[in-house]
C-alpha cells in the first residue's frame, strides 16, 4: 500500500535525523551550561552564550531543512556551523583537553552521508585547520587556559589532528 504525501514520516532523511541529534545535543549542552554559569560573573558566560545561539541556529536549521534538505549549499552550511560551534566551545573549555573535542568527529563522519566523497576531505580539513589555530591561540596565551604540561599538549593537539585527518580519509571509502 503506498503512503500519502499526507501521512508522510516525521523525519525521512538523514540531514532530518542529524539537525534533530544537533539540536538535542545543542540543548543539552545548554541546560548544563545554565548551571555551570549560575553565579559567575557575565564574563564567564561565554558557553552559555554559545549554546544559546547554537540552539537558536539549530531550530531555523530545523525549521529550513525540509524545503533546503537536498540543496548542498544547505547541506554544507550544516558542515560549517558545526565547526564554528565545536571550536566556539573548545575555546571557553579545557582547549584539546576538552571532551568537546570528539564533536569535530561528528561532523567528519555525517558529511560521509551527507556530502560527495571529497567533502568528507575537506570537512576534515576545515575541522583540523579550526582545531589547530585554535591550539596554537591558546597555547600563545590569548584564551586563558592553564596548560601545566606544555608537552603533552602538544603531544595531545598531534595525536588528535592525525585522528580528525584519519577519520575523515576512513569515511571516504
Amino acid at each position: 500500500m503506498a503512503e500519502s504525501a499526507t501521512n508522510r514520516q516525521f523525519i525521512d532523511s538523514p540531514i532530518e535525523i542529524y539537525i534533530l541529534v544537533r539540536l538535542c545535543l545543542a540543548l543539552s549542552l545548554l541546560v548544563s551550561a545554565t548551571f555551570e554559569t549560575r553565579g559567575l560573573p557575565a564574563v564567564q558566560w561565554a558557553p552559555f552564550i554559545i549554546s544559546g545561539v547554537a540552539c537558536l541556529v539549530m531550530c531555523i536549521s530545523a525549521a529550513m531543512v525540509r524545503r533546503y534538505k537536498s540543496a548542498p549549499w544547505f547541506l554544507w552550511s550544516q558542515m560549517f556551523v558545526d565547526v564554528v560551534f565545536v571550536t566556539g566551545l573548545l575555546s571557553t573549555a579545557d582547549g584539546p583537553e576538552s571532551a568537546y573535542f570528539m564533536l569535530y568527529f561528528m561532523s567528519i563522519v555525517v558529511a560521509a552521508r551527507l556530502l560527495p566523497s571529497l567533502g568528507v576531505f575537506f570537512v576534515a580539513g576545515i575541522d583540523v585547520v579550526a582545531f589547530l589555530g585554535l591550539s596554537v591561540a591558546g597555547l600563545l596565551g590569548f584564551l586563558g587556559w592553564d596548560l601545566s604540561d606544555g608537552w603533552l599538549v602538544y603531544t595531545q593537539v598531534l595525536v588528535r589532528t592525525f585522528a580528525m585527518l584519519l577519520v575523515g580519509l576512513l569515511s571516504l571509502g
